[in-house]
């Protein structure tokens, strides 16, 4: 997995392990648009990425719908996509009754 910061934009790739002839092209993907400006690549377990992935999402469009704004991808925020997934992340590794997830994501994301 890797992410390129350029001038005009952030280039994300990933490598593609294709494990079984019945995969269909296209439904093992590992890059997902999260927001309009806010992207991500994983890697790992893909029922895990679909899992934070729709969290990050379900947060991106509650952030904008409330505040009419994109959310913000800073840490240093208080409501910023990262901190809301890392706490997300970190209740539900404490949570007996769930697994911790097993993957690696990056977060990118521009100025609009």
């Amino acid at each position: 997995m890797v992410a390129l910061k350029g001038k005009d934009g952030v280039v994300l790739a990933v490598e593609k392990i294709v494990t079984s002839k019945l995969y269909e092209p296209g439904t093992n993907k590992r890059i997902f648009p999260i927001d309009r400006h806010v992207s991500a690549a994983v890697a790992g377990l893909l029922a895990d990425s679909r899992s934070i992935v729709e969290k990050a999402r379900d947060e991106a469009s509650d952030y904008r719908s409330q505040y009419g704004m994109p959310i913000p991808i800073n840490v240093s925020e208080s409501l910023s996509l990262l901190l809301l997934l890392h706490h997300h992340h970190h209740l539900t590794g404490v949570s007996a009754s769930q697994q911790q997830f097993h993957l690696t994501f990056i977060v990118s994301s521009f100025s609009i």
